[in-house]
């Protein structure tokens, strides 16, 4: 009895702690060594066998890399086990040659690359060659040039409309207005009424302010201002005498005018 539980325990410890871990899970609520030699064997067949095609394997192989400060004894151990399970004896010059594109596009930006080649060799064509991972890379940029173009396309459509959106709303500039008198040479200084000629400009340039009035025999006024003054009896009589006696009312004495 106890020389047919040996080979069930051997068969279970044999493996890792994680594999222990998860051949465990696979037989609860029994134990491994609860099963018999070659029910063990097949569960661990399905547990451990591997799923992936042999150029993915032989690719997991070639791109691992062990840690720094790892002892000699595991690296050379390492390589035994993973050149075991490389199957060099069955690789092909074309194979050899694949597995050196994908160790040459092995940045990050062939990511593409590499997935297009190992899409290729899966196990659905394993003896595929160097020529025909050509023509599909091939293909490939082919596909990848003309959706850049479409995108492109697409791209400078949208701005182009955008563009065009934007000239219809586009709304004229207004104008502001400058209040500042003196803010400008050219600005045209302001208009009034000239109580000396009854001109549309100011009392300080009017070129009447010494001329006599032929009326009244005053200076600072014409004759026609004279007599239209006088025609106007609602006038105070302090505003006949301001203009008849010159008085600048552009500097504040128009205060005096009185309706």
């Amino acid at each position: 009895m106890a020389d047919r539980c040996r080979p069930r325990a051997n068969s279970a410890k044999s493996a890792g702690p994680q594999e222990y871990a998860q051949l465990r899970g696979q037989t609860s609520p029994a134990t491994p060594e609860s099963k018999i030699y070659t029910e063990l064997v097949v569960l661990l067949k399905e547990t451990f066998d591997p799923t992936k095609s042999i150029y993915r394997r032989r690719h997991d192989i070639l791109m691992t890399r062990l840690p720094s400060e790892r002892p000699t004894e595991e690296i050379v151990n390492l390589a035994n086990l993973r050149g075991d399970e490389f199957s060099f004896g069955d690789l092909t010059l074309d194979t050899f040659k694949i597995f050196l594109m994908l160790l040459f596009c092995s940045d990050l930006f062939y990511k593409n690359i590499r997935t297009v080649i190992l899409k290729a060799v899966d196990d659905d064509k394993p003896d595929i060659t160097t020529e025909e991972i050509r023509c599909l890379l091939k293909r490939y940029e082919t596909r990848t040039v003309d959706a850049e173009i479409d995108s492109n396309s697409a791209a400078v459509k949208e701005e182009i409309s955008a563009t065009q959106v934007n000239l219809v709303r586009k709304k004229k500039p207004v104008q502001k207005l400058n209040f500042h008198a003196n803010s400008s040479p050219s600005a045209k200084e302001p208009r009034g009424e000239c109580y000396g000629c009854n001109g549309n400009h100011l009392r300080s340039i009017c070129k009447f302010r010494t001329a006599k009035c032929h009326n009244c025999q005053k200076v600072g006024h014409i004759a026609s201002v004279c007599r239209s003054i006088k025609s106007k009896p609602h006038l105070h009589s302090v505003l006949v005498n301001c203009v008849l006696s010159g008085v600048d009312l552009t500097k504040g004495e128009h205060s005096l005018l009185l309706l």
